[in-house]
């Protein structure tokens, strides 16, 4: 087996087999789709049994976490490698046999492709597409801080080895992921051409939390992560300009200037972070 993906999937039977379809219309063989029911109380149920043999369900009674759900997927695979796809994202038609090709490369660990995000309303229409990730973010440590789950394929083995995600966070643990991947060796390259499509509506995770949700996780990150942060700036400098920017938009200024602060002494010479300073020096009490 090659491939194995993982969706875990919460009340979203109205979109979860959009996501299955889009992997089974896909020209591929050699892989398997492993759906986490995480305590779904619509009628996901139903809609996961029309799909018969040609998906793997698991069900946790109780709704355990996007986080846990992932790691009890790959628990169950057999592929060689792992992709991760939400419930409310699609692969975009006839895009993963490239990226089997980027499989057979056995000097790399996990590797990111493009993506593109598409808004739409309460009935899934599309209203807007946005553009595509860039090649150059894509090729760029900056990406770390773009990342998300379903930009990543990875190595079971690599996965295993930092034992996953972490099932306390349930925002910002793709961010959490990529930094032990990379603390721990692994090797990394990325597929620019856009192969993932997010959806962005009013029900996604990214505009369902607070920002102090959000703002909580990543301070999670930099605490957890802090070590290996001090040894490479150019990454720990966009986790504390992110974090700088939501407590300024909380009105919490004292806190935003500390952080923007602390990021240029990291790294002094940098446009963004000036204009960070400024911006929060220049804001209402």
């Amino acid at each position: 087996m090659v491939l194995s993906f993982v969706i875990p999937t919460h009340n979203r039977a109205h979109l979860v087999s959009f996501a299955i379809n889009s992997i089974l219309k896909q020209r591929i063989d050699n892989y398997e789709i492993i759906v986490v029911n995480d305590g779904s109380r619509d009628n996901t149920d139903k809609v996961l049994a029309s799909f018969e043999d040609k998906i793997q369900v698991i069900r946790n009674e109780k709704a355990a976490g996007v986080s846990a759900s992932r790691n009890l997927g790959v628990d169950r695979a057999r592929g060689k490698w792992i992709a991760f796809l939400d419930d409310d994202d699609y692969y975009i038609e006839d895009t993963l046999p490239e990226v089997f090709s980027v499989l057979a490369d056995g000097s790399i660990d996990f590797f990111w492709v493009g993506c593109e995000d598409v808004h739409t309303d309460t009935d899934n229409r599309t209203l807007r597409w946005c553009e595509e990730i860039s090649p150059k973010e894509l090729s760029t440590a900056t990406f770390v801080h773009r990342i998300g789950a379903g930009f990543l394929f990875v190595k079971r083995t690599a996965f295993l080895a930092v034992r996953g995600f972490d099932s306390e966070l349930s925002l910002s643990e793709d961010r959490d992921l990529v930094l032990r991947l990379l603390k721990n060796g692994a090797k990394y390259t990325s597929h620019p051409k856009p192969v993932l499509c997010r959806r962005m509506h009013s029900d996604s995770k990214s505009r369902t939390s607070s920002r102090e949700e959000q703002l909580l996780a990543d301070l999670a990150v930099l605490k957890k992560n802090r070590h290996f942060l001090n040894t490479k700036p150019h990454l720990e400098v966009r986790l504390l300009d992110d974090i700088a920017s939501n407590y300024l938009l909380m009105g919490r200024k004292p806190a935003a200037l500390a952080f923007a602060k602390k990021s240029l002494q990291r790294m002094p010479v940098r446009i963004k972070g000036v204009r960070r300073l400024v911006e929060i020096l220049l804001s209402r009490d």
